[in-house]
């Protein structure tokens, strides 16, 4: 259940972070993401996938 709490407060702060710091510069969303522990990176795409699977492994625990 931690994993899935910390994969939800992760997505609101990415969404919290990202929306408002649309019009201001990369190095600010870099600095805003740091700011609620998470880096920046190209692969964040890859690692969104990774939780999906792993919330989908939580709704389905017999699997």
């Amino acid at each position: 259940m931690e994993e899935l709490k910390n994969g939800n407060s992760i997505k609101t702060g990415i969404i919290g972070t990202f929306s408002p710091s649309v019009k201001k510069s990369k190095s600010s969303l870099t600095k805003g993401a740091m700011e609620i522990g998470i880096n920046y990176r190209p692969d964040l795409e890859m690692k969104k996938e990774l939780r999906i699977a792993d919330l989908k492994k939580v709704k389905n625990p017999t699997k």
